[in-house]
């Protein structure tokens, strides 16, 4: 089936990709959106801060976050730098609290959202081809039950950190960082009694806590790749070697019990190269993943989505495209400055290769930008 020739194809349903397509079709423009799940299952980054509030209202949101099945996050405590934990409660924050989302929810959400705006959203659609033509690009997408094509006339990339075939940009990566993640219920009890995140930093990485709804909580270990050393048939006892060096995150899952085999994700801060070019833009992670250690991915997302689909309706479009990538650069390299000084203070171990790598110059800001370099 061939789809007419359409204003915006958004490759990716999550966040980003959602409120973009969002603004689009609000603005009257046609907008199909591939989302290659259906919304169900695990999803990573699951903490809104409290500044996502008001981001969350700006685009009449406010419910979303709220609604169940969410939790608040009343705030963050962080054992990083010296022995005892150090508290950053969100009782003073002139935002309130944050949240703990269920992210299949929280996203598909936004997905309903958008297609309240008027945008076409598809669900379990993986593209298969992505070529770029005269006039815009022509994509192949499977789905279901059914294969579509589209003509296209701008492409917009929020499809994360995956590969997908055609992918107008290729990345870079500044670091090798993973994440070993699980999660836990704890049945028959209320669900972990603290609802705040936890960061505990330990020789080699560090570790992150947080509640999730449902009586859950989700505990990931980073560190970098050639470090973690957890292949499948280990993976378990690794985890538990790996836990045992910890004091609060150990405590905080003593009484749970793992409902999900443990994952490995990349957690690298990587950047798009070009974040945008002829009648192409990247938003959200396919633009830029940030260190999760500042706890704004979701954040990000949202307000990333938002600056792109205002760079495409500019009545002075390329420039306002190179502002927004120009922008998206400016806040990457703001991140990794930010990362190398939390990582400095960080001097427990000082003959750790994690830390040791983390407390230098980062290496990026020395990359020559090709941001916009096709347009």
């Amino acid at each position: 089936m061939t789809h007419p020739r359409i204003d915006f194809l958004v490759v990716g349903g999550g966040p980003a990709g959602s409120v973009a397509a969002m603004a689009l079709a609000a603005a009257g423009r046609e907008v199909v959106v591939l989302e290659r799940t259906e919304y169900v299952g695990a999803r990573l980054g699951e903490t809104l801060p409290p500044a996502a509030n008001p981001a969350l209202a700006r685009l009449g949101l406010a419910d979303t976050s709220r609604s169940a099945p969410h939790l608040r996050c009343p705030g963050i405590v962080s054992c990083w730098g010296c022995e005892e934990p150090a508290i950053n409660d969100f009782l003073f924050d002139p935002d309130g609290d944050g949240w703990h989302v269920d992210r299949a929810a929280f996203d598909a959400a936004l997905a309903r959202q958008a297609a309240a705006a008027g945008a076409c959203v598809l669900v379990g659609f993986d593209v298969r081809s992505c070529r770029r033509g005269e006039s815009g690009w022509d994509v192949h997408a499977v789905g279901p039950h059914a294969e579509r094509r589209f003509h296209a006339l701008h492409l917009i990339d929020a499809a994360g950190r995956r590969p997908w075939p055609g992918r107008p940009s290729s990345r870079r990566s500044f670091d090798r960082q993973v994440a070993l993640v699980g999660t836990f219920e704890f049945l028959g009890r209320d669900g972990p009694v603290d609802r705040r995140t936890w960061v505990e930093a330990v020789r080699c990485g560090w570790w992150y806590s947080s509640p999730l709804p449902g009586n859950r909580l989700v505990a990931a270990y980073l560190t970098d790749a050639d470090l973690l050393r957890a292949p499948v048939a280990v993976r378990s006892v690794r985890w538990e070697t790996l836990l045992g060096e910890t004091r609060y995150t150990r405590d905080r899952l003593r009484w749970g019990r793992l409902v999900e085999d443990l994952g490995v994700v990349a957690a690298s801060s990587s950047i798009a190269q070009p974040i945008h070019g002829e009648r192409y833009i990247a938003v959200g992670d396919a633009a830029c993943t940030i260190d999760p250690l500042s706890s704004q991915g979701i954040l990000y997302a949202l307000t990333s989505g938002l600056g792109a689909a205002a760079a495409l309706l500019a009545p002075n479009r390329p420039q306002a495209m190179r502002e927004y990538s120009n922008d998206i650069e400016v806040r990457f390299r703001d991140d990794l400055r930010t990362r190398q000084r939390f990582c400095q203070a960080e001097r427990r171990w000082p003959d750790s290769p994690f830390w040791r790598r983390r407390a230098g110059t980062p290496t990026s800001l020395d990359w020559k930008s090709t941001a916009g370099s096709q347009t």
